[in-house]
């Protein structure tokens, strides 16, 4: 373990979390934990994160390795995701195209259950899922409207 290694949010967030639970359980005292989490959310390395925990139980100590891992705003973005929400979009016009909006639509409604039920990006996930229903839901009275009217009049 480097000592001298920097840290970051996430490192911080999992020892004031660890702080917490000892609050809770009765080791620290509520001015013991104000002093602490202070010097936390000043820690610039692991050194200073590991110091708060030192006197604490082997539940509340804190090793680098088991920090959660770095995410980069680009690892969040899911193609599955993207994808649903782009036939989505696409399936609302296509809508009044002979039911064609429909089946992209139903196509996008399941990705974008997929998705907002794995929590992949929840997010697009239930946007995806809004307008494929939408689409599936318009295409159906497109298609009753065409079908079920009366003879149009010839020229």
């Amino acid at each position: 373990m480097n000592l001298h290694e920097r840290v970051g949010n996430d490192q911080r967030a999992a020892v004031l979390e660890l702080l917490s639970k000892a609050l809770a359980d009765g080791y620290l005292t509520l001015s013991e934990f104000d002093q602490r989490s202070l010097a936390v959310h000043s820690a610039v390395t692991v050194g200073n994160l590991v110091g708060p925990l030192r006197d604490l139980p082997r539940q509340f100590h804190w090793m680098p390795q088991s920090a959660p891992a770095v995410r980069h705003a680009a690892a969040d973005k899911s193609p599955l995701a993207l994808t649903a929400v782009v036939l989505g979009v696409v399936s609302l016009p296509l809508s009044l195209c002979g039911g064609l909006g429909g089946i992209l639509g139903v196509a996008a409604a399941i990705l974008g259950g997929v998705v907002a039920r794995n929590k992949m990006d929840h997010s697009k996930g239930v946007l995806a899922l809004t307008l494929g229903l939408v689409s599936a839901a318009i295409s159906l009275a497109f298609l009753a409207m065409v079908l079920l009217a009366p003879g149009l009049p010839s020229a």
